[in-house]
C-alpha cells in the first residue's frame, strides 16, 4: 500500500525543516512527501526550492489550510494519504504504524496520540465532536461512535491522521469554507436552508448552530441582496438559484440538515424535490420543513381565511398596491396537504422517524415544523 505524506505550511521554515527531517527517517519504507506552501514570506520558499526533488511542492495564494489540504490530495499518489503538522516531530515508526492499521476495507481513516512540546504529556489522546461542533476530550471512544449518524462521533487530530485516499474523494475533501480550525471534524455540522429569504431562516439556524457551515438559497435576487446587506459569519455563503437548480448553481450535498421554510407548499414536482433533498442529506441527516398547513383542521382553516381577508391580503395591497400575491398565498395554502398527508409524503419519499410539532397561539394547527430523517 503506497503513502503520500501531505504537509501544509505557512511561514514557519524553521519548524518545517526538521518535521521534513524527521521524516527523512521514517521506517516506512518508500513513500513520497508533499508541502503545501501558502504565501509565505519567510524563508519557505528557499528551504523548498533546496529539496527540489526530494519532494513535491505545491504553492497557494490562500492562506486556508482546507484548501492547502485539499491541494495536497490531488497531488498525492499514495493510497494512503497522512497529514503532519509544519511544527511536529514524528516519530520514526509514524508512518509505518498508521499505515500497516489499513488491514480491513471499511477502515476509512486512521490516526493516534500526539504529545506536547516536551515529548512527554499528552496533548491529545481521543477526541469526539457532537453535532454542534463541541469538543470532547474525556471520554473514550466506543464502536457506537464510530458509526454512521453518530452524536459524538470519533475524528482525528489534524497533525497524526491519515485516510484512504478513497475515502477523501467520495467525501470531496476538506471544505474549504473553513479556514482553520474544525476542519478535521468538518464543523460538525454543514446546513442547507432552502429559501433563505431575507435570511430570518438563516440568523435562526446560526443561531441555535452557530458553528455550523450553512448554504443560504433563494431564488429571488432582490431577497438575497437584501439578505447579502446583514452582518454574517464567513461560515455563510449566499447562492442564488432554484431550488430545483441546486447541482447547476455548485450547490452538492452531502449536509447533516436542510431547513426548508415556506417552499414545499409552491413546488410543482413536491416528491420529486423531496427525493432531491433526501439525496443531498448524509445518512440519518435531517429535512425540516417549516410550512403551513390547516386541512386537517375546520378550525384552523378558518381562522385562516379571516386573518389573510382581514389582515394579510388588505395588508398587502396598501404595502405593494397589488394583492394578487397575497390572495395566491391564501388559495396555496387552502389547498396544500393535511399534516397528516404530509408526514405521510414525507415517508413514501424515502423519510423516516417522520413527526411534527405545531406552533403555538393563533398559529396552532396552521404552521407546523415537519422532521424527517434520511435513511441511515
Amino acid at each position: 500500500m503506497r503513502a503520500s505524506v501531505v504537509v501544509a505550511t505557512y511561514n514557519r521554515a524553521a519548524s518545517l525543516r526538521t518535521t521534513l527531517e524527521a521524516l527523512r527517517g521514517q521506517t516506512a519504507g518508500e513513500f513520497e512527501v508533499v508541502v503545501v506552501a501558502g504565501p509565505c514570506t519567510d524563508e519557505t520558499p528557499a528551504l523548498l526550492s533546496g529539496l527540489a526533488g526530494e519532494l513535491k511542492v505545491v504553492t497557494t495564494d490562500q492562506r486556508n489550510l482546507c484548501v492547502s489540504r485539499n491541494l495536497g490530495i490531488d497531488a498525492a499518489a499514495g493510497d494512503v494519504v497522512a497529514f503532519v503538522d509544519d511544527d511536529a516531530i514524528p516519530e520514526p515508526a509514524w508512518l509505518e504504524t498508521l499505515v500497516s492499521a489499513y488491514t480491513e476495507p471499511e477502515l476509512g481513516g486512521v490516526g493516534g496520540v500526539v504529545y506536547d512540546q516536551t515529548g512527554v504529556r499528552l496533548q491529545y489522546r481521543y477526541s469526539l465532536c457532537d453535532r454542534i461542533g463541541t469538543g470532547i476530550y474525556d471520554r473514550v471512544p466506543h464502536d457506537e461512535h464510530n458509526r454512521v449518524g453518530a452524536d459524538p462521533f470519533v475524528y482525528l487530530q489534524g497533525t497524526n491522521m491519515s485516510f484512504r485516499r478513497e475515502a477523501l474523494e467520495q467525501i470531496g475533501g476538506f471544505d474549504e469554507h473553513i479556514e482553520y480550525v474544525w476542519d478535521e471534524a468538518d464543523l460538525a455540522l454543514r446546513l442547507l436552508d432552502a429559501g433563505c429569504g431575507t435570511g430570518a431562516s438563516t440568523a435562526a439556524l446560526i443561531a441555535v448552530a452557530p458553528k455550523a457551515d450553512i448554504v443560504a438559497v433563494d431564488a429571488s435576487s432582490g431577497m438575497l441582496a437584501q439578505a447579502a446587506a446583514k452582518p454574517w459569519p464567513s461560515s455563510v455563503r449566499f447562492v442564488e438559484s432554484r431550488i430545483e437548480d441546486l447541482a447547476a448553481a455548485g450547490v452538492h450535498g452531502p449536509f447533516d440538515g436542510i431547513f426548508a421554510a415556506y417552499l414545499v407548499r409552491n413546488l410543482a414536482d413536491k416528491d420529486e424535490q423531496l427525493r432531491r433533498f433526501r439525496a443531498l442529506l448524509r445518512p440519518g441527516g435531517t429535512l425540516a420543513v417549516h410550512e403551513y398547513s390547516v386541512r386537517d383542521s375546520r378550525i384552523a382553516t378558518a381562522v385562516w381565511n379571516i386573518v389573510c381577508t382581514s389582515i394579510i391580503i388588505p395588508s398587502g395591497r396598501l404595502r405593494s398596491g397589488d394583492a394578487a400575491l397575497y390572495k395566491y398565498l391564501r388559495r396555496s395554502v387552502n389547498h396544500f396537504d393535511g399534516a397528516a398527508a404530509f408526514r405521510d409524503r414525507l415517508r413514501r419519499n424515502g423519510f423516516t422517524a417522520v413527526r411534527s410539532e405545531t406552533m403555538p397561539g393563533w398559529q396552532r394547527n396552521i404552521v407546523h415544523t415537519f422532521l424527517g430523517q434520511g435513511p441511515k
